[in-house]
């Protein structure tokens, strides 16, 4: 058998830190962030007790990269969205796009949901991290859908998020029984009355 070339090392690194990052995201979300240690995280993920820390310095770190890798998803959606010139277009494609990642993801929701409901366990490093991510969020969205003629303050624009969160939420607890494409059709309807969808 010939020997594995650093392409086939790296192909395996790879896939183990995905494996660990994986599994940290899951146990953080169903545990809590102190209540989980790196041996728990490699035993969920399927590899030596160590090797979580070939990869990661700390528990603190491999939460960072956790972060770090939703936050990259985010910002790849909102990007797609951005290459849109028509502010309603850009607000229409983040709609549709959030409700197709929705239903691709809801158990990836969820444990995102669940880790950000226990920020206080977070180091204040990551918490600072991810507040300034939400507040870059904000200053995103309140001028876009100013621009898109849907709001003219910013308190409309977080009613938007929250209302987005809140069908996020409901739809992971009833899943199959929530009517996800009726309610697309109505925020369709309420938010953009002069189209037919």
């Amino acid at each position: 058998m010939a020997p594995r070339s650093e392409a086939q090392f790296e192909e395996i690194r790879n896939k183990s830190k995905a494996k660990i990052k994986e599994a940290a995201l899951e146990l953080f979300a169903r545990q809590g962030f102190d209540s989980t240690s790196m041996a728990q995280v490699a035993k969920k993920a399927g590899v030596a007790k160590g090797l979580p820390y070939n990869y990661f310095a700390s528990k603190d770190e491999l939460l960072m990269a956790v972060i770090e890798d939703l936050m990259k998803e985010g910002e790849h959606l909102i990007g797609q969205a951005f290459a849109i010139e028509d502010p309603k277009e850009k607000l229409k494609h983040i709609i549709e796009t959030t409700f197709e990642w929705l239903q691709l993801h809801s158990d990836r929701f969820k444990l995102v949901t669940a880790l950000s409901l226990q920020m206080d366990q977070l180091p204040p490093k990551i918490r600072d991290i991810v507040g300034q991510k939400f507040g870059a969020n904000l200053e995103i969205f309140g001028p876009l859908m100013k621009e898109a003629g849907l709001s003219a303050t910013d308190d409309e624009a977080l009613m938007f998020g929250a209302m987005m969160d809140g069908i996020a939420v409901q739809y992971m607890v009833m899943k199959d029984d929530y009517p996800l494409e009726r309610i697309k059709a109505a925020i369709f309807r309420t938010w953009f009355p002069d189209e037919t969808h």
